[in-house]
């Protein structure tokens, strides 16, 4: 056995300082996750005092979050185009902290406050991450430090921490992955796992980050591997580690949207494909998407090219001027800066539908960030030579970092809807929940107080029925009827304050300018049934089976039987005359048209047919007997032609398409 060189340390020795690395590495990133932490939770102190019950976009989250908590939850938040983003990952961290700090710990009054503790928390932590990996690559506390101070002075300004918005959270997630990209690519195998699990919340965070991650990811990996010189078997027991915790983690991502995947194939995947597939509108111009590029990269400043040309310049004149490792690391930084602009204009020519909804790119500011960041550290490794430069810069950074702790944008002012609980108290203890769920409807305007509506039910243990199934997506498809007994048909309404609808029952409560309204549902005989409209008016209340396309005065059938229940007056005729008006919207095999069958409260009444492409009325005449007496009446219409079409309103499988619904009448037989 040949004993050790000279000068060369033992096995003992190399695995003491390793263990001394990675102590001192755990130890800046809980100094610097605890900095941040505590600036955000001084800032933002009424946080523990204050309850801050959601509406909006936030309520849509929470209404996840309930998922996650049962471990129901396999997809992510809700995107404007109609699908779900991959994963939920950050869903449940929101969950995790509504757990540990309202549930158990039960240091914060409501829910929606833990949702605001976890993310300033995770916020803070993946400014940790960050900024651990630049001081293990730059091997120079001052360097790290100045990082650290510019990353403060940039949040100070633009404010991206005082807000839980996702689109912030995103910016986050996204810094720190492009810094653990840049570190792995400088040759350091230990943090594949930081490139993992930044990488895969990114994704699990939006569908557009796969555009971002795979590549800058692949990027990483192979120029790790090139300076192993694409050797695997010499590996050493660490690196063996390294490989395997990032396999775990990126199989730890995975493993939801397989299982969503199987469970609702083709799940989400589809949906993104048909998205990717939409008819072409025309080229974007390449001056409106470098536009959209300036505007996302500065948070749309005033100084807009000028300021990106002027951080390129700076950032470019400090990677050439870096000396030793510090210079590979940078080098690093800006390739990954690089990759990240070729694929944000890849996304902005490609994926984005509206140039002007900048919000979508946020997180592109993290590469102007970067080049921030590389200037101000640069800067100090001009300082790092000798006591009283390093006391000098201490000095003007500790005055820097005074000034942006006390002068910053860090403090939430999310105030929520306060008046939503009381609401769901009165609207929770009304009898009729025994005879079944109200019938939740909105104005287009007012979704997002509903929401939060609906969240405050659901947390008291109600579950409500949301008539029209164009919100499935935002609010999730729990609150279809689903067979649920109905027994009692009680409809609560949401509409801007200053409007009202026609057939107000009664006044419940105002929520930020929206007034919830119970709205008769009763419907006389004789009198056409209003349809559509959202579900909104006294007359058919589409149980199942209907397309969801919001706003039409009319119901299209999207699968082989559909449904709708009325409230109608009591006292039925002996005979009553169904008079149904519709016209086919799907040819069939032999041409005669669209067969309609019939069932009245289970029991069919009869069929008819309506001609493709013609509007035409038929009846049907049925013993008043049928429809009962003091409750609801369903009527169920079966459509054995119905055909398979794909929707052209919206990402998503195809629908079995037979009529359009435009009229419903029962009357008394003459």
């Amino acid at each position: 056995m040949s004993e050790p060189q000279a000068g060369s340390p033992t096995p003992q020795a190399a695995a003491s300082c390793a263990r001394g690395s990675a102590w001192r590495s755990v130890a800046v990133l809980l100094t610097a996750t605890a900095l941040f932490a505590a600036l955000q939770i001084g800032h933002n102190w009424h946080l523990f005092s204050q309850p801050i019950h959601e509406d909006g976009d936030p309520a849509t989250v929470s209404l996840l979050v309930l998922k996650a908590k049962r471990f129901e939850l396999f997809h992510g938040h809700c995107s404007r185009l109609g699908f779900y983003h991959p994963g939920p990952g950050l869903v449940y961290t929101l969950a995790g902290a509504e757990a540990l700090f309202y549930d158990w710990w039960g240091i914060v009054p409501a829910p929606h406050n833990a949702h605001m503790l976890g993310q300033l928390l995770l916020s803070a932590a993946l400014i940790g991450v960050a900024l651990t990996v630049v001081i293990q690559n730059t091997r120079g506390p001052l360097v790290g430090a100045a990082a650290g101070l510019v990353f403060l002075i940039y949040f100070a300004r633009e404010g991206h921490l005082a807000s839980h918005w996702f689109a912030y959270v995103f910016f986050m997630v996204y810094l720190a992955f492009q810094v653990s990209a840049a570190s792995v690519a400088n040759g350091r195998a230990g943090h594949l796992g930081w490139l993992a699990l930044t990488g895969g919340l990114a994704v699990h965070s939006h569908v557009s980050f796969v555009a971002f991650v795979v590549p800058i990811s692949a990027y990483a990996v192979v120029r790790l591997w090139a300076k192993g010189g694409y050797r695997v078997r010499d590996l050493s027991a660490e690196e063996r580690s390294a490989w395997a915790l990032f396999a775990v983690v990126v199989g730890v991502f995975v493993l939801p949207i397989a299982l969503h995947t199987a469970l609702h194939y083709p799940g989400e995947i589809g949906r993104y494909l048909h998205y990717s597939r939409r008819p072409a509108t025309g080229g974007v111009p390449a001056g409106a998407v470098g536009t959209f590029l300036v505007r996302t990269l500065t948070n749309d400043a005033v100084l807009g090219w000028r300021l990106a040309l002027g951080v390129f310049a700076g950032a470019l004149a400090a990677v050439v001027s870096f000396r030793g490792s510090q210079r590979s690391f940078a080098r690093q930084l800006g390739a990954v800066a690089l990759l990240s602009s070729a694929a944000m204009a890849y996304y902005a020519a490609r994926g984005v539908d509206d140039l002007e909804q900048t919000y979508i790119g946020i997180f592109f500011g993290s590469v102007l960030l970067l080049g921030l960041a590389l200037i101000g550290m640069r800067v100090a490794a001009v300082f790092d030579r000798g006591a009283v430069w390093r006391g000098t810069a201490l000095v003007i950074g500790a005055g820097l970092a005074a000034w942006a702790t006390l002068t910053g944008t860090f403090k939430n002012h999310y105030a929520g809807a306060p008046a939503l609980p009381a609401i769901a108290e009165a609207i929770g203890a009304d009898p009729r929940w025994e005879g079944g769920p109200p019938a939740v409807t909105t104005d287009t305007r007012c979704w997002g107080q509903v929401a939060g509506l609906l969240l405050e039910l659901e947390r008291r243990g109600k579950h409500a029925w949301v008539v029209d199934r164009v919100w499935d997506v935002v609010l999730t498809d729990q609150f279809r009827l689903a067979g649920r007994p109905v027994s009692v048909l009680w409809q609560i309404d949401a509409t801007p304050q200053a409007e009202t609808p026609t057939g107000v029952r009664r006044d419940l409560e105002v929520s930020r300018d929206v007034a919830f309204r119970e709205l008769n549902t009763r419907a006389a005989l004789g009198a056409p049934l209003a349809l559509g409209s959202w579900g909104r008016p006294p007359g058919a209340k589409p149980e199942a089976g209907w397309a969801a396309i919001g706003g039409l005065t009319y119901l299209l059938a999207a699968s082989k039987n559909a449904s709708v229940l009325l409230d109608l007056e009591p006292g039925h005729p002996s005979e009553v005359r169904l008079t149904i008006r519709a016209r086919g919207v799907a040819p069939t095999k032999t041409g005669d048209g669209q067969r309609v069958g019939v069932v009245v409260n289970g029991r069919p009444v009869g069929e008819v047919v309506f001609p493709f492409g013609r509007m035409d009325e038929r009846e049907l005449v049925f013993s008043g007997d049928v429809l009962g007496s003091g409750e609801p009446v369903r009527l169920e219409f079966l459509f054995p032609d119905a055909g398979g079409y794909r929707s052209r309103r919206g990402p998503g499988p195809a629908e079995l398409y037979s009529i359009e619904l435009h009229g419903l009448t029962l009357a008394p037989k003459p």
